[in-house]
This record gives structure tokens, C-alpha cells and sequence, in this order.
């Protein structure tokens, strides 16, 4: 395990030294989704080999090192995958090329509309759960659970389509300052950070951090892709953004209850709770060790769940039957106590190639990842400053920053709704306005 462990720190480090030499950014997509498998991968090993810790109950030190080997073939592969794009690049497409002025879609139209449609969708989801008062009662898994048993997912699009308008405000104004001053669109920038403000507290009363995480990942990109932002601070504070992230995931069944979750916090917390390897980052090793310690559960797939997941596209209000994804099968199979109270411990992309077709499934499915992650980096962002463009890679951005914890019925479901349908909508809003509005010539008559 040892040989595997300092074989994907080095692999690690110097892709993304490289890329970085390059690019001189870290939201290049191969260093988005090799930092976040490397979240994934190294945490429980390094607890294993340094601190003698049991980060996942019953993994042995085989299975341990197995389950690093597994990680680092996804790595090499993908790597592998995103570097021959260049040898095979297609011809650059013109999708979304088509112009979004600003005498359509104005930063202060946008304002207006994420406003209105901030105050809806809060409006909305307090009625659907009985009120804001019975809204912030209920724990995280009385939420998960009634979104999942009431098809309540719209409410999710709504988080996406608003973190969207968000991002794509602060892309307008930092463009239009670049190419007109620099003292355009102050009262904007603050307008910017209130509605940020709102989106974080309709989001943070259902215990999801994912729609947070993603807004906070496509500001930083878009400061950053307009030299707003130094890299160099994002990285820094990334470091305690990690460990708060880690603290919520032992908070977050409180997370409506900020009384309850203090006293929780001050009769329960260990320095155990900093140990990100027991938490969230440690589920890669969990579902490869039941996998790997129950073959009696499970068979192989054979591909099923990359079709099945596409039924994942559809809200249940139009195919009320569909394939729930691997990950709710997982739950249900090694955890069902756990399903039963609505909670999950989610899947990984690595486990799902591994359950379809074995190892090799393991490789196919990192050299594929590649080809299509260095695609959208070509043409989302190379010789672009067409701000649609840069909100659709921003949002992209949150997919490839889950890439560890999740498995392809989750990375479609994202970027259907979090990505495709908001920036489909934004761009045929601006086309409507587009159409409408007067032409010069008319003007003139």
C-alpha cells in the first residue's frame, strides 16, 4: 500500500505542476477532478500507514491497499484520456456563440429576476413543507426524506437556476467593467453579494451544501477569470472551507435547530471530528470494502446503470417509476436502516466502473472522463470571454469538484439540472428578448 500511496501523491502532484505551468490556473478541469479524487483517495490510506486509524469499521489492510491501487488506475487513465484529446482535437464548435448583449440581458435585468425568483422559490418551498416555522423543525432526513417520498426535486432545479443567475450577474459586470471602466457596477457588486447572502439561507435550511459549494466555486472562478481574485487566496482558505465542511458533516442533521446543534457540538465533539477520513471523504473506502467483503449482495451490471441513469433526467411527476440511482441501491442493499430514515452515504464514480465490468470498467471509465473533461475546458474557456460560455463552465466546475463522491447517475442529474437547463433557459430568455427588441433601422424610421 505504501508503493501505491506515494505513486498517486506523485502522480497527483506532478499533473497538476504541470498543468498549472501551462495554464497558470487551478480551474483547469483536470486539476478540479484530480484534487477532488485525491480528497477521496488519500485520506483513509494516510490514516491506515501513519496514524494506525480505523477510518472505515472492518477494512483490512488488503483491501485497503486494493482499494488505493483501484484509485490510482482511475487516475493514471483519466489523465491519460485528458492529454490525448490534444492529439485528436475536433474542429472548434460555435454552440452558444451567439452574442449575449448587454441591451438584453442587463446585469440589472438579471438582478431583478434572481430577486423575484429567489423570493418564489423561498415562497414555495415553506409552503410545501407547512410554513417557515415547520420548515427550520425538521432535521436534514426529514427534508431528504420528503423531497424524496413528495417529488419535491423542482425545488432543486430552482437552487441551480438561481445559482446560475448569480453567477452569470457577477460574469456581465466584470466583463463590462474590463472593456468600459473600472468604477462600472459598484451598487451591482453589492447587489451580487445580497442575493448570494439569500441563496445561502434558502439552501442552508435544507442541510445541502452542494448548491452552496457550487455558487461559491463559480464566483471564485469568475473573479478569478477577470483577475478579481488571487488564486492563491482561494487555495489558502480552502483549507478551513475543508474543515467546516468536515464539522457540517457531523452537524448538518441540526443544521435547522442552531441551538440543538450548539449543545450537540459542545457535549459530543472529538478531535475525531477533524479527521476527514472518517467522514465523507472516507465513503470511497466504504462502499469498495462492502463491495469487496459482500459479493454475495451484488453482481455486476454490466453497464445497466449508465442507461438506467438517464431515466434519472425526469422529474417523477413524468415517469413516477424510474431507476433511483446506484446510490439509493447501494443504501438499501448494505444500509437499510439507514435508507428507511432517508439518509444515504451517496456513491463514487470509481466503485460504479468497478460494479459494471470489473477492473477494466475502472479504466474505460477514467479515460473516458478525461476525453470529455479536456473537451469543455477547450471550449468553454480557451480564447473566450463570452460570459454564457464562462457561467456554463463555472457551473460545470461544481461537477467536477464532486467528481470523488459521486457516481454518473449523479454527474448527469447535475449537469442536466444544475448546468444544461439553466443555461439552455437563460440563453433562450436572451434570443426572445433579442428577437423582440426594436431593430436600428426600425429605430431610425
Amino acid at each position: 500500500m505504501l508503493l501505491y500511496f506515494y505513486i498517486y501523491i506523485g502522480v497527483t502532484l506532478l499533473s497538476i505542476l504541470l498543468s498549472t505551468k501551462v495554464n497558470k490556473t487551478i480551474f483547469r478541469a483536470d486539476i478540479f477532478i484530480t484534487l477532488s479524487l485525491f480528497l477521496y483517495a488519500i485520506p483513509v490510506p494516510f490514516n491506515y500507514i501513519y496514524l494506525k486509524g480505523d477510518s472505515v469499521q472492518g477494512l483490512s489492510y488488503e483491501n485497503c491497499s486494493k482499494i488505493l491501487s483501484f484509485n490510482l488506475l482511475f487516475l493514471v487513465f483519466f489523465l491519460i484520456g485528458y492529454y490525448m484529446y490534444n492529439i485528436f482535437k475536433p474542429p472548434k464548435s460555435k454552440f452558444l456563440d451567439y452574442s449575449v448583449d448587454n441591451k438584453t440581458l442587463s446585469p440589472d435585468f438579471l438582478i431583478y429576476v434572481s430577486l423575484s425568483f429567489s423570493l418564489i422559490l423561498l415562497y414555495g418551498l415553506f409552503q410545501q413543507f407547512g410554513g417557515i416555522t415547520e420548515y427550520f423543525s425538521l432535521s436534514r432526513f426529514d427534508l431528504y426524506k420528503e423531497k424524496r417520498d413528495n417529488n419535491l426535486g423542482v425545488f432543486t432545479v430552482g437552487f441551480d437556476f438561481l445559482k446560475a443567475l448569480i453567477v452569470l450577474l457577477l460574469a456581465k459586470v466584470l466583463f463590462i467593467r474590463k472593456e468600459r471602466s473600472k468604477e462600472y457596477g459598484k451598487l451591482k457588486m453589492f447587489a451580487i453579494l445580497l442575493l448570494s447572502l439569500l441563496f445561502i439561507f434558502i439552501v442552508l435550511g435544507s442541510g445541502d451544501r452542494r448548491p452552496i459549494v457550487g455558487l461559491l466555486i463559480g464566483l471564485s472562478f469568475i473573479g478569478s477569470f477577470y483577475g478579481k481574485i488571487n488564486e492563491k487566496l482561494i487555495m489558502f482558505l480552502g483549507i478551513p472551507f475543508a474543515l467546516i465542511m468536515q464539522l457540517l458533516s457531523y452537524l448538518r442533521h441540526l443544521i435547522n435547530s442552531p441551538e440543538k446543534m450548539l449543545v450537540h457540538l459542545q457535549s459530543n465533539y472529538t478531535p475525531d471530528w477533524l479527521d476527514i477520513s472518517k467522514g465523507e471523504l472516507g465513503n470511497c473506502y466504504l462502499i469498495f470494502n462492502n463491495l469487496l467483503t459482500k459479493p454475495e449482495k451484488w453482481d455486476f451490471f454490466w453497464g445497466s446503470t449508465y442507461l438506467y441513469n438517464l431515466t434519472n433526467l425526469f422529474p417523477k411527476a413524468i415517469l413516477p417509476i424510474r431507476y433511483e440511482g446506484i446510490a439509493i441501491w447501494f443504501v438499501s442493499v448494505f444500509y437499510p436502516e439507514t435508507y428507511a430514515k432517508g439518509g444515504g452515504y451517496g456513491f463514487n464514480i470509481v466503485a460504479e466502473g468497478f460494479i459494471n465490468f470489473g477492473v477494466p470498467g475502472i479504466a474505460i471509465t477514467g479515460f473516458m472522463i478525461g476525453i470529455i473533461a479536456n473537451s469543455l475546458w477547450n471550449f468553454l474557456c480557451i480564447n473566450n470571454t463570452n460570459p454564457l460560455k464562462l457561467t456554463l463552465y463555472a457551473m460545470l466546475l461544481t461537477i467536477f469538484f464532486i467528481f470523488g463522491r459521486t457516481d454518473s447517475g449523479g454527474l448527469m442529474k447535475e449537469f442536466f439540472n444544475g448546468t444544461f437547463l439553466p443555461i439552455v433557459s437563460i440563453f433562450l430568455l436572451n434570443y426572445i428578448i433579442k428577437q423582440r427588441a426594436p431593430k436600428p433601422e426600425q429605430i431610425k424610421n
